[in-house]
């Protein structure tokens, strides 16, 4: 039952978005390496890279547990789903 709700999520951030674009949100390139950071501001950064806002529980989604990662030119969604695997969502 969990993990069937981690794509609801995402197709809820995308039609959240009303991205117009032909390109779907998810497949959008991301670049970000970061060291012992809280997951709520990894997911300020991409903010910043892209056009999507993330709504979310910081308690279901661990926000303040630090993280490390190192994601080049990839697409958001290979994020959104390492980040759900390592959180057991």
């Amino acid at each position: 039952m969990r993990k069937s709700f981690f794509p609801f999520i995402v197709l809820f951030f995308v039609q959240l978005c009303g991205y117009a674009n032909s390109q779907n949100i998810t497949d959008k390139k991301i670049n970000i390496q970061v060291n012992n950071l809280e997951l709520k501001k990894v997911l300020s950064l991409i903010e910043k890279q892209t056009s999507v806002r993330f709504v979310y529980s910081a308690e279901k989604i661990q926000a303040s547990k630090k993280i490390s990662l190192k994601i080049i030119d990839k697409p958001l969604l290979e994020f959104l789903e390492k980040i759900a695997k390592d959180r057991d969502l």
